[in-house]
């Protein structure tokens, strides 16, 4: 008895023939050549370290409305259908029947009727002997988490970008603000050289270049509000509204956005932070299920059935066991050829995890270089800003009390305008370095 056990559980289990799945790592650096010192417990970034309120609600809206979320979530909702249909194979197939009916026949004035019923009761059920549908359902349920992986990737991503608009709105409304304090000033000037020329005091070349400079500086300020509406179309879009839809219901200054400190991990780590490397193993492992499953095709399959049935008028019963056995002999190599494609598909998805990996330490040492480079150039134009002021004011004393020329006011005034647009332009730019690097980290610990 023990014995006929034992046969009966290795034909229920089987044994999968789905090849040990690896999943190579060999090309993980042990070091950010970028940085010098990685730490192994990272400090946790969250949006909220970045000190406005109104970029969360963004972030918040855009997860919520974000087109391209909610066509992943019903990809994966897709996914999640497809694990329960590819999983049936696991389980026995019932199906029942019935059907009645009353025959009535009138022969030399005589009627008879009479009664027909049956009711049935199907049973299948296809022995898993090589795993074939256990593999069937592994590998949906690793494409589903690839799915699922996919969707927390582009999550990552989406509230990165709102991160640069937003911050990157600020930064205009800054340099507008710049633009148009050194347009009055401009102005200003202009009407004490309009006021001198009429004296005599100054010829008409310096009232001219004066008003180029007026002309100038309102051109730069159509520029910038040209760009910070484009930005701010490209940022109703991400959160998933018409431009006319969206509005900033706080007044935040580019001067109060903080920038988070972010100690870096080791490399190894990345593979578990990042959901696109997580995508890339799971649709690996899922393809090395496929290859046990064209493996399994090519064998033989034993299915049993159980029919039960009520049958007649008056009734009996009926009651049959079945057992069926199929095993393919020669379908012009199209078994063979199924398990070369499962097999080159593996292959292409270990190559497609190796790119992933790539990408992911390339998009992490450039950001590395990236925020220490805009950090580094953001000290200097504060610098340059600072300098630029104090040269500016000791100018125009200068220029009001007759000791320099105009063309030394106009060249003082525009490195002035100039270093203060490149400080506020520098500040976005260290923001969104700084963005780019938590997203190359795998997003922040608030990022669902």
């Amino acid at each position: 008895m023990k014995y006929l056990t034992l046969v009966l559980l290795t034909l229920t289990t089987g044994c999968s023939l789905a090849p040990d799945a690896v999943v190579p790592t060999d090309r993980v650096p042990q070091q950010w050549r970028e940085s010098a010192a990685t730490e192994v417990s990272p400090q946790a970034t969250r949006w909220s370290d970045y000190g406005s309120a109104e970029l969360e609600r963004l972030i918040t809206l855009a997860l919520a409305n974000n087109t391209d979320i909610a066509a992943a979530l019903a990809r994966v909702q897709q996914a999640r259908a497809n694990t329960v249909i590819a999983g049936q194979g696991l389980y026995p197939a019932i199906s029942a029947s019935g059907s009645a009916n009353r025959t009535t026949t009138d022969s030399n004035g005589t009627s008879t009727t009479s009664d027909a019923s049956n009711a049935s009761l199907a049973v299948s059920y296809e022995l898993d002997l090589w795993q074939r549908n256990r593999s069937l359902r592994d590998a949906a349920e690793w494409n589903t988490l690839a799915t699922e992986q996919d969707r927390a990737a582009l999550t990552i991503l989406v509230a990165s970008e709102v991160g640069r608009l937003y911050t990157g709105i600020l930064a205009f409304d800054a340099r507008v603000a710049v633009a148009e304090r050194n347009l009055a000033y401009a102005q200003d000037v202009l009407r004490i050289t309009e006021l001198r020329y009429r004296e005599g005091a100054i010829s008409g070349l310096e009232r001219a270049q004066q008003r180029t400079n007026v002309a100038n500086t309102q051109a730069a300020i159509i520029a910038l509000k040209n760009q910070r509406t484009l930005f701010f179309n490209q940022l109703a879009l991400v959160c998933g509204l018409a431009p006319a839809d969206l509005s900033l219901t706080a007044d935040d200054a580019l001067l109060a956005m903080r920038v988070p400190a972010v100690q870096v991990q080791v490399p190894w780590a990345l593979l578990a932070r990042r959901p696109d490397i997580a995508a890339a193993e799971a649709r690996l492992r899922a393809a090395n299920k496929n290859i046990g499953v064209a493996r399994a095709n090519a064998l033989p399959s034993l299915s049993l059935g159980l029919n039960a049935g009520v049958v007649g008028n008056p009734s009996g019963t009926v009651l049959g066991l079945a057992a069926s056995f199929f095993a393919p002999i020669f379908q012009g190599g199209a078994l063979q050829a199924e398990i070369d494609r499962s097999t080159a598909a593996r292959d292409e998805q270990t190559a497609l995890y190796q790119g992933v990996l790539l990408v992911a330490f390339r998009e992490v040492e450039d950001a590395l270089n990236n925020l220490d480079a805009a950090t580094t150039r953001r000290e200097a134009f504060k610098k340059a800003a600072d300098e630029a002021q104090k040269a500016e004011a000791i100018a125009r004393a200068r220029f009001d009390a007759g000791s320099i020329d105009y063309t030394t006011l106009i060249q003082t005034q525009n490195a002035r305008l100039q270093a203060d647009d490149s400080y506020y332009a520098a500040i976005q730019a260290q923001l969104a370095a700084h963005i780019d690097l938590v997203r190359a980290l795998g997003g922040t610990t608030d990022t669902p």
